[in-house]
């Protein structure tokens, strides 16, 4: 009776995990130019389909760490490895969730933009913050009565 654990995962060859490794750095450098891409689309100046388009981009930058991840959990390297990975997931999740708040607030968002783009005083900065907290109130709850 063979009581030896079978946790213990099988060694790779060299060309297994090279291939891994090779696997590893190409779904890191497609989700580093998505979120390259999905920050550039995403200025101020952009359009509701620029934003939207940034925030699929996100999407997919989330959806290719998890390659990577998977990838990197089979290199059989250590824990180590799949810090930059999931650091960079939680950093898109982050954008994904700023960019679908810009896209559910738009009007507000929008017109704060432009309203920070003219202004040229602090008195005017506060301003276009205020005109941004009563665009965000009255999305939330409605015109006030």
């Amino acid at each position: 009776m063979n009581t030896t654990p079978t946790s213990q995962p099988a060694k790779l060859s060299s060309e297994e995990k090279n291939a891994h490794l090779r696997t590893f750095i190409q779904w890191l450098t497609v989700a580093a130019l998505l979120t390259f891409i999905g920050i550039g689309l995403n200025d101020g100046r952009a359009s509701f389909a620029m934003v939207a388009l940034s925030a699929v981009l996100f999407a997919l930058s989330v959806g290719a760490l998890g390659y990577a991840i998977r990838a990197a959990s089979r290199l059989q390297l250590g824990r180590l490895t799949l810090i930059l990975p999931i650091l960079m997931a939680a950093y898109q999740v982050l954008w994904l969730f700023l960019v679908l708040m810009q896209l559910a607030f738009w009007d507000p968002v929008s017109s704060y933009l432009a309203c920070t783009s003219s202004a040229l005083t602090d008195q005017g900065a506060g301003a276009c913050l205020e005109e941004l907290s009563n665009g965000l109130l009255r999305s939330l709850f409605g015109p006030r009565s």
